[in-house]
């Protein structure tokens, strides 16, 4: 058995928290225990399960980027399964609210500011007080480490779903910690329970866990996509007025956040990127998965970093 216990193993420690409440799960396969039970299975064990809510990419994560899921029925629980990622709204909906007395978050992050996952959370902390409900976040670490801060902070009046609170770009937060940041600085009044993490040190990284990788997106395969995540997604922007579209992977391309055009490599400067903890490799591709700028064929740059321990974002 790993060292680490993330909250959803201490469900059975904490089942006082459900007692005689309807409950709600937020949730994506990446809620597992550490014996790789899914959150579903264990909270429908602890507690009265009632209904899921799914943020990008849905509860079982088969959702594309940015694709709208309707409402549906989940084949394997008989559970109602409510979108946080709608076309018309982001946040709990009556209906949605309805339906629970105390909602579950368990979602593992990857230590970007710019991960949607964390704008939904900020919403639900929000939403829950507003609603008068009780908010628990099983806590888990943050993938990049807990000591380690880097990038800029997001400037005041440029928040949106893709940059919800003044982050720097690398932010050395568990889950749990960005929710009671949120909840006091904002002053919201949840009534907020953080069930903790045992066995982590702030210095480990996803590598350290024992625990094997599970994707918490299509397009972050890997514990080294994660690291390299926090940098490269500044490119998925368009690089000139003239771009036709970012070059954005799509969760089939064979390195999905790593390679960008060889013709951009002008940009990773050292002022930029220091590049002295990678590796490069010039690829020629062909392929539809890459979109747009690399839709022909064209030469990458593919960024792996080497090691892992020096790399850095900015």
């Amino acid at each position: 058995m790993p060292a680490l216990r993330c909250g959803a193993d201490r469900l059975g420690e904490y089942k006082h928290l459900f007692k005689d409440a309807r409950v709600g799960l937020v949730t994506t396969p990446t809620g597992r225990t550490s014996d790789g039970r899914s959150t579903i299975a264990a909270l429908q064990q602890a507690a009265d399960l009632r209904v899921l809510l799914g943020p990008e990419h849905g509860v079982r994560g088969d959702g594309a980027a940015g694709a709208f899921i309707p409402q549906y029925t989940d084949a394997a629980t008989g559970l109602p399964v409510f979108s946080l990622y709608g076309k018309d709204s982001k946040r709990l909906t009556p209906a949605m609210l309805e339906t629970f007395d105390v909602l579950v978050y368990d979602i593992q992050d990857v230590g970007s500011r710019y991960y949607t996952f964390l704008s939904t959370l900020a919403y639900l902390i929000e939403d829950c007080a507003g609603a008068g409900k009780r908010l628990v976040v099983l806590d888990r670490p943050d993938p990049l480490g807990g000591e380690i801060i880097e990038g800029t902070t997001l400037r005041p009046g440029m928040e949106n779903f893709v940059g919800c609170y003044p982050l720097p770009t690398r932010y050395a937060l568990t889950i749990g910690e960005f929710a009671q940041m949120v909840n006091a600085e904002q002053h919201f009044g949840c009534d907020l329970t953080v069930i903790p993490c045992t066995g982590w040190q702030r210095g480990q990284s996803a590598p350290a866990w024992g625990t094997p990788w599970i994707m918490p997106s299509p397009n972050i395969p890997n514990y080294e996509t994660a690291l390299l995540y926090v940098g490269t997604c500044l490119f998925e922007a368009p690089m000139s007025p003239r771009a036709a579209a970012p070059l954005l992977p799509s969760p089939s391309s064979v390195r999905p956040i790593s390679m960008m055009p060889r013709r951009w490599r002008r940009l990773l400067t050292p002022a930029a990127c220091p590049v002295s903890a990678l590796r490069r490799t010039i690829l020629p591709r062909r392929s539809p998965n890459i979109r747009a700028n690399c839709a022909a064929a064209c030469t990458c740059t593919c960024w792996m970093p080497t090691p892992c321990a020096r790399f850095r974002q900015a």
